[in-house]
């Protein structure tokens, strides 16, 4: 562990005096270049001394970029993040690769129950959340000036915005650890699902809140319709597009694992042009959703044909550099100002967040009958935000320009508590349930406190 810290000590040391001599005539492309490789090295270090300490590797991820980011030793500026952005593109879409290809049609099957009771019940966090908040509204200054019915439309976005999960983080870990159970099964079925659920919510719920804020806009409920034809689009795409990767897969070897890794930046890039081209020259507010599209794909791929075992080899063979840049960003891209400005509220919303996840995921379990010890376990697989939230928290500051940057500042506070705790309860949970290579189950670690009793 020793060698691996004198390392990253001379690579800190390397990146510093590169940019101190260089640092204004380095073009930016080229600076963003130089900026990845360290990155990676740096990442590769601190995820595998985090190893050595039972944390997961992306926590060591996300601490690299911590570290180097403009909130940390500022060897990473904003505009090399920015510049970077099209690692973030990649690793989303192989991560929404992976997501499709886990959804495998006889687990879904065995676990249908349990899934459907936990979803169902973790629509609760938004009531849980947002009441126990109306009831605190006076510790608030968020809420200043603000008549009841607003507030309860506040809080309702606050709520809905609590459901989010991150898959990126879920599928990281399970990928990390080989995980293999009910544990890790049910805990990616209910993040993906909820992915979906939440930004179907969100979008009404913030439909809602500027009805009630412009006495000039009326209700439109339009937006629905678009919404759904939105998401039937991306699927649509994502199964034809799955059904093109199981021919094309046929013909491919060695190079199948960057041709995903291409594939998936360019639907990507071809989603983001198309929504842009119809917005601009017909005035169409139709947007395809990239991540939907290669779940869909990744689906069709394990369930429809005899590749899905090579088609997640390839994933895994690409996955841990991408993992390793992609967490790295997002640790440098979290705001530790906002957590600063904002901690005291950020924390309630945290710890509220985590006992209404815990108590609606347990109860939920136990409506359909599940076995004690994982019942019990499935909650830390849920704690952890990003992507997704990030974008609802920017959202909210364009539409609301009186009270959304701050309500934003708070929720960018709260995924990032969420992105540190979170992959390490999700680690601890799989051990738990004996599903990790080498690890303790409950039942074990139960077993060996009554044989050795304090």
């Amino acid at each position: 562990m020793y060698y691996r810290l004198a390392a990253l000590l001379i690579i800190m040391g390397m990146l510093g005096l590169l940019y101190q001599f260089d640092g204004e005539e380095t073009h930016a492309s080229e600076s963003a270049t130089i900026a990845m490789g360290f990155l990676i090295v740096c990442a590769y270090l601190i995820g595998s001394a985090s190893t050595k300490i039972k944390l997961p590797r992306i926590t060591g991820y996300i601490g690299a970029g911590l570290l180097l980011g403009p909130y940390g030793l500022h060897m990473l500026t904003k505009q090399t993040i920015a510049d970077l952005d099209f690692i973030n593109q990649m690793a989303l879409a192989l991560i929404a690769f992976y997501a499709g290809g886990e959804l495998r049609i006889t687990k879904l099957k065995t676990y249908k129950n349990t899934l459907i009771s936990i979803i169902s019940s973790q629509i609760l966090i938004v009531a849980g959340v947002g009441f126990t908040l109306y009831l605190s509204q006076g510790y608030f200054t968020l809420f200043a000036g603000m008549n009841p019915l607003q507030i309860v439309a506040v809080v309702s976005l606050i709520g809905v915005v609590c459901m989010a999960r991150s898959p990126s983080t879920a599928i990281a870990i399970i990928d990390e650890t080989r995980a293999q159970g009910r544990v890790s099964e049910i805990v990616l079925g209910v993040t993906i699902a909820l992915d979906v659920m939440v930004i179907v919510l969100f979008a009404i719920t913030i439909s809602l809140c500027e009805t009630l804020f412009d006495t000039s806009a009326a209700w439109d409920s339009q937006f629905i319709y678009i919404l759904l034809t939105e998401i039937l689009v991306s699927v649509v795409v994502g199964v034809v597009l799955g059904f093109g990767l199981i021919r094309s897969m046929k013909h491919m070897q060695a190079i199948l694992p960057i041709f995903l890794l291409t594939l998936g930046f360019l639907v990507v890039k071809f989603s983001y042009s198309l929504t842009e081209y119809l917005e601009h020259y017909h005035g169409i507010g139709l947007k395809a959703e990239p991540l939907l599209i290669c779940i869909s794909a990744g689906f069709i791929v394990q369930n429809y044909s005899q590749q899905g075992e090579r088609f997640m080899k390839s994933l895994d063979k690409v996955s841990l550099l991408i993992y390793a840049l992609f967490f790295s960003i997002s640790g440098a891209s979290l705001n530790i100002k906002a957590l600063q400005s904002s901690w005291n509220i950020a924390i309630i919303i945290f710890l509220l967040r985590a006992i209404m996840i815990a108590v609606t995921t347990t109860g939920g379990a136990i409506g359909a009958n599940d076995p004690k010890p994982a019942r019990s376990l499935y909650w830390l697989g849920f704690i952890a935000q990003a992507g997704v939230t990030l974008g609802f928290a920017y959202e909210i500051a364009r539409r609301f320009p009186d009270w959304g940057p701050e309500l934003a500042t708070i929720l960018v506070a709260v995924v990032g508590l969420n992105q540190v705790v979170g992959p390490i309860t999700f680690k601890y949970g799989l051990e738990l349930a004996g599903e990790t290579r080498g690890a303790i189950s409950y039942r074990e670690l139960v077993q060996k406190k009554h044989s050795h009793p304090i």
